[in-house]
């Protein structure tokens, strides 16, 4: 059987969000993931399972031989090691497995800032899978998104236990945003056309930590103020928590140039999801696991 969408990183905040939308359309999918933990989940969904480590190409080929488009995002690799050294490895398998394939269509998941630079962790490593992307010839569709909602997940769940948001960002540092579903939405959109391209998408507006504590007060009826972390002790912060020296360096340097060269697109997509809804949505999701 030939699928018609394989979806890497499938379990994932986005992946599995789009494999969801893909199986409400009645579409093939084949989700692609390193390990057969979520494998029944998504059979009984009426998708196709294949494991395979986004380090082992052999594997990797396998599973993308099996569907006519791809969905490619590179899988954040572990801080606690070399994670921009290991991010590169696996892109370089990636296009390894991609070798000798044809497929009619690759949508691929990339940030704002992308660049040819080391030591700024994601901007310069999703850059380099955009070029080997390119390269690789297949009709290519490039999602560009803004800061990730989600990473506000761990430090807004530590925030409402503790009353303090923790940022490395200046706290008023407001700048694009975009919830991980919307990111699934329109990949979904542009697996099903043609359109080809590097497409850009944001929410309506730019959000800072203040702005995140504010929603949470208010979504909890508590008093949430932010946490600012100074630039002398971001170090310390990130290996305290579980960063290499390797990983801490690259992050800063990510971190910095966020900072200093805010990245604002021409001409984005406007994405729906205010990050109001997103921590709301995210609190109840929390509240039904601990009512289970």
């Amino acid at each position: 059987m030939k699928y018609e969408f394989a979806i890497l990183g499938g379990t994932g905040h986005i992946g599995s969000a789009l494999t969801e939308i893909l199986l409400k359309e009645e579409r093939s999918v084949l989700v692609i993931a390193h390990s057969d933990r979520e494998k029944q989940k998504w059979t009984k969904l009426g998708a196709g399972f294949a494991v395979a480590d986004v380090a082992d190409s052999e594997s990797l080929k396998k599973a993308f031989s099996q569907a006519e488009r791809l969905f490619i995002l590179n899988p954040p690799a572990d801080p606690s090691t070399d994670a921009e050294q290991q991010e590169l490895e696996n892109i370089k398998s990636t296009g390894n497995a991609l070798k000798g394939l044809n497929p009619e269509k690759i949508v691929m998941a990339s940030t704002y800032g992308a660049r040819d630079q080391t030591g700024i962790f994601d901007l310069g490593t999703l850059y380099q899978l955009e070029q080997l992307l390119k390269e690789q010839g297949s009709p290519l569709a490039i999602i560009r998104s803004a800061y990730y909602m989600s990473n506000f997940d761990m430090p807004a769940q530590m925030a409402i236990e503790s009353g303090k948001l923790t940022t490395l960002l200046p706290s008023d540092f407001a700048l694009p945003m975009v919830a991980p579903a919307d990111i699934a939405s329109y990949a979904a959109e542009l697996l099903q056309n043609d359109d080809t391209g590097t497409f850009y998408l944001q929410a309506e507006k730019e959000y800072s930590a203040n702005d995140a504590a504010e929603f949470l007060s208010d979504l909890t009826q508590t008093n949430i103020t932010t946490n600012e972390i100074p630039e002398s002790d971001w170090p310390a912060y990130m290996q305290e928590n579980g960063f290499s020296t390797q990983s801490t360096e690259s992050f800063i340097g990510m971190t910095k140039l966020t900072i200093n060269e805010k990245f604002e697109a021409e001409s984005p997509r406007i994405a729906p999801t205010p990050l109001s809804d997103y921590l709301r949505e995210m609190i109840e999701t929390l509240e039904e696991k601990e009512n289970k």
